[in-house]
């Protein structure tokens, strides 16, 4: 295989590195697009994307999220000044994202619907990876303590018949592009089921 979508899928990483600089809504609407040609089960699609943009909103998210993690007692085993020291750092992070969305997946209590929805958004959340990269932009996808929470759900605005699958943060790729986590080779994770003959 040598194909540009395998390029992408092999050189795509996740960025940490924020810089500031402002992503079009434009180029993200055109990128949720295309994204949305994810597999779905359903009759129509399961997932939904609330936006956050600027330092301001950033801030107003920020402060629920650390209500979040002093309520569930994140860092309850570090000492009161390294939790200061958290948060600052969180703060300053998330005050630098140009861009994060939230993204949900609906659920309507049967297991089997419920779980292929999260997978549908998981796809979803791929391709948005994928997509974001071929224009430059890298992408977070976060699955921290506070998507859990119901109360920080309920706080944010998400309904709840939805489930946080998680937060993606995107900024513009840096010139230093961080290495690739090792793979194992195929042989070790590609098995025959060995049944028994009925």
């Amino acid at each position: 295989m040598n194909s540009k979508i395998e390029a992408v899928i092999r050189e795509r990483r996740t960025i940490r590195e924020v810089h500031g600089e402002e992503i079009s809504e434009e180029l993200l609407t055109s990128i949720l697009e295309a994204a949305a040609y994810a597999p779905f089960h359903s009759a129509k699609e399961p997932w939904k994307a609330y936006m956050i943009r600027g330092q301001e909103e950033h801030k107003e998210y920020i402060e629920r999220v650390l209500n979040c993690y002093s309520r569930i007692k994140v860092w309850e085993k570090f000492g009161a000044e390294r939790i200061l020291d958290f948060e600052e750092k969180t703060r300053s992070y998330y005050e630098m994202i140009p861009v994060s969305m939230v993204i949900t997946s609906k659920q309507i209590h049967e297991e089997k619907a419920d779980f292929e929805a999260v997978l549908a958004t998981a796809a979803l959340i791929q391709n948005i990876q994928l997509l974001a990269w071929e224009q430059q932009i890298g992408v977070t996808w976060r699955t921290t303590a506070d998507i859990f929470d119901k109360v920080f759900q309920q706080e944010i605005g998400i309904p709840s018949n939805e489930k946080i699958v998680g937060t993606l943060h995107f900024t513009q790729i840096p010139k230093k592009i961080p290495k690739a986590k090792n793979r194992q080779p195929v042989s070790d994770w590609l098995h025959s089921l060995e049944l028994p003959i009925l």
